[in-house]
């Protein structure tokens, strides 16, 4: 039975974490919420990961993935958040991703990871510093972004991508946090049909993440 997992690491200590297994705070199936520290992140607040079960279906993958997090000094955090058992052929949609930070000099870089089969999430565990197409993750990437600081939201359109099912799907964001201070991420999978419940969610919760760093800021 596919589950969803996220996994979570500073380059030295490594989070796994599974829909409704052990650090999972979010009682909904197909949603994963982690609340704590890692490293140099003394605040951590993965607060949406949600996908099949509780977003969309295996048939029209969506995802979410978003969180908050602070550091007391420079760090990077690696953050996957995926599921397998996805049917979807081809896939078509739209990724997209935004961020906010209060510390100067952060870069997210962000990646839309595709595996045939259901290895994809076992293989990120157990090397989630490496990105999508890297040999030990051994994925196909579908689409990818860069933002720095302060940029712009950024969509990228998926049309009619290759797949064969069952497949599995993963997003990887790694917060690049050049100083201290407190950043947020976001980012979002709409297959096509869109899904204007899955752009609502998103962007509910990307203003109050926005919100509650400013206040933070202040």
């Amino acid at each position: 039975m596919a589950t969803a997992t996220m996994v979570l690491t500073d380059g030295t200590i490594v989070k796994t974490i599974t829909d409704g297994g052990a650090g999972d705070t979010s009682p909904t199936a197909g949603s994963i919420s982690v609340v704590g520290g890692l490293g140099v992140f003394d605040t951590l607040n993965i607060n949406a990961g949600f996908t099949k079960d509780f977003l969309g279906s295996a048939e029209s993958p969506q995802m979410l993935f978003s969180g908050t997090q602070a550091g007391s000094k420079k760090g990077t955090l690696d953050a996957w958040f995926g599921d397998s058992g996805y049917l979807a052929v081809p896939l078509s949609g739209v990724f997209t991703v935004s961020n906010f930070a209060t510390g100067a000099g952060e870069t997210n870089y962000y990646e839309l990871c595709y595996k045939s089969g259901a290895d994809l999430l076992a293989n990120i565990a157990a090397s989630p510093t490496s990105n999508c197409e890297d040999a030990a993750i051994g994925g196909t990437l579908v689409a990818s972004d860069t933002l720095a600081n302060g940029a712009p939201d950024s969509a990228t359109g998926i049309g009619g991508y290759s797949t064969t099912a069952p497949y599995s799907l993963a997003i990887h964001v790694r917060v690049a946090q050049a100083s201290a201070g407190t950043s947020t991420f976001e980012s979002r999978l709409v297959s096509e049909p869109a899904s204007f419940a899955a752009w609502g969610i998103g962007l509910v919760g990307l203003s109050l993440a926005r919100r509650r760093s400013k206040k933070s800021k202040a």
